[in-house]
């Protein structure tokens, strides 16, 4: 007597698996990325409204931190904000928040005089934030006066980027042009949704007449040939 055993995966079903898991993690890791990316198209009418700025590829200054002290050129006045994916300098700079510390961050003008102020940004990652950076924001700061600036920090091999802050303070508004927008996007997509289910139902009843009057047709048919075959 033969028994019967369990067949064995596989090898293109084990690859197949261990693919999703790695797609699966993949997009775990990078889920902050992911949102800002489901985000970017909800800014595109807030923009063309003139609700807050686009920020563009030009717009962004990429640099790494390897020495103390790094020189950039700001072309443009205006409000700027450091983003960083490098997960040691967000927790760093999350400690130094929760601490009530300075940040680890100084940005004096080269030519001389006063320090800019440097803030915390006290919330996380949002859908508002620019797809064109990986990571979040973490600092903000306002250049009055175009020219050329001397950025002293925390030195180590991250990677960080500024680019306009066009968030800060349009928090609210911005929330409620993605709310907007997404409950139109609902309410259109379940006008459909309700219009195709109830034309399909109605072509439904329309079949199951059609299938009632073809059948009474039939049997009247069957009928008539009984009563002439009893009439013969």
């Amino acid at each position: 007597m033969k028994t019967s055993h369990p067949g064995q995966p596989k090898i293109t079903s084990i690859v197949i698996g261990i693919a999703i898991s790695i797609v699966l993690l993949g997009l775990f890791l990078s889920l902050g990325e992911v949102v800002k990316i489901l985000g970017a198209p909800f800014l595109i009418i807030p923009a063309q409204l003139g609700l807050v700025e686009k920020v563009t590829a030009g717009d962004i200054i990429n640099f790494r931190l390897n020495t103390r002290e790094t020189t950039l050129k700001f072309n443009a006045p205006g409000r700027y904000a450091l983003y960083t994916a490098d997960l040691d300098l967000l927790e760093i700079t999350n400690s130094l928040e929760q601490s009530g510390a300075q940040p680890w961050l100084r940005i004096e003008p080269q030519a001389g005089g006063k320090g800019l102020e440097v803030q915390f940004v006290r919330r996380g990652l949002s859908p508002f934030d620019s797809a064109l950076v990986r990571g979040r924001p973490v600092f903000t700061f306002v250049i009055e006066k175009p020219g050329v600036y001397v950025l002293r920090h925390t030195a180590r091999k991250a990677a960080v980027a500024i680019l306009p802050d066009v968030i800060t303070g349009k928090e609210g508004i911005l929330t409620l042009a993605y709310i907007t927008q997404i409950g139109i996007i609902a309410v259109s997509g379940g006008f459909f949704f309700f219009r195709a289910r109830r034309q399909h139902l109605k072509r439904i009843q329309e079949i199951q007449q059609l299938k009632r009057i073809r059948g009474e047709a039939f049997w009247e048919k069957e009928a008539e040939k009984q009563r002439t075959a009893a009439d013969k």
